[in-house]
């Protein structure tokens, strides 16, 4: 983010001065109180946003990452939505168990590591060096 404007400070300070009136104030509930604050800030964000943009327009045009998870539409939707992710989930752990090598497998690599063992050829050092390995 960039710099803070000059007016901040006095932002800050209306900011401080609302949550203090509304902690005196005994008509005002705490939850107004909240929505108060949360309004000046978010107010206080789209300011900020819309200054950065005319300072910097190339910001506008950064793709977001992260999208918010949209509210769920009904319960069938719902259900087809957590039938596909254990689905996916599934399909997952099938994709990383055909990784894993098998016994056989194994031993045929461990013979042809050493078929291929680079010198000194001693049954205590069993090595490969990259030459002999390409």
């Amino acid at each position: 983010m960039g710099p803070v404007p000059a007016h901040g400070s006095d932002d800050l300070k209306r900011l401080l001065r609302l949550s203090g009136e509304s902690s005196r104030s005994s008509a005002k509930s705490s939850e107004d109180a909240e929505h108060e604050v949360q309004a000046h800030l978010a107010a206080m964000w789209r300011e900020r946003e819309e200054a950065e943009a005319t300072a910097e327009p190339s910001l506008k045009h950064i793709p977001r990452l992260t999208l918010r998870k949209p509210p769920a539409r009904s319960a069938a939707h719902e259900a087809l939505q957590s039938e596909l992710s254990r689905l996916a989930c599934q399909r997952a752990r099938e994709h990383m168990a055909s990784l894993v090598l098998d016994s056989k497998q194994l031993d045929e690599i461990w013979e042809l590591l050493r078929a291929n063992l680079s010198p000194p050829l001693s049954p205590a050092d069993e090595r490969i060096n990259y030459d002999d390995f390409c």
